[in-house]
């Protein structure tokens, strides 16, 4: 797949757990995506905005603006309304998760076959 065909499936992962960031990475290696890297919520609204990825996976308790904050900031901003935003967290699913506009929830600990499908569905992959 060429460099062009890639950019179109750039990941930003909002994640302050370098773990996570590897397993990330492991659990879609196969898959036609790049990543980029946010580690705060602050940072996470400024990369979607100037790289405009194809997705992102958010990290809920993430420092300097949590993950809600940050994907209800994201989805204020122009083309950003549609953009697929899962929520990737411990605590539990509820109305807050919801109402932020998220996308999809996907439970820690993360099961890498969810993950898979999630990415692959939202970024319309076979």
């Amino acid at each position: 797949m060429g460099e062009a065909a890639k950019k179109l499936n750039r990941v930003l992962i909002v994640e302050d757990n370098q773990f996570m960031k590897t397993f990330y990475e492991k659990a879609l290696k196969d898959l036609p995506v790049e990543f980029l890297y946010a580690g705060d919520g602050e940072d996470a609204v400024r990369l979607t905005l100037t790289e405009r990825p194809a997705m992102i996976l958010m990290d809920i308790n993430i420092p300097k603006m949590d993950g809600v904050s940050a994907t209800q900031q994201i989805r204020k901003s122009a083309g950003c309304e549609t953009l697929p935003v899962i929520a990737v967290s411990a605590r539990s699913q509820d109305a807050y998760t919801r109402s932020a506009g998220f996308s999809e929830f996907i439970p820690k600990p993360v099961h890498v076959n969810a993950l898979r499908d999630a990415v692959k569905r939202h970024l319309k992959l076979a």
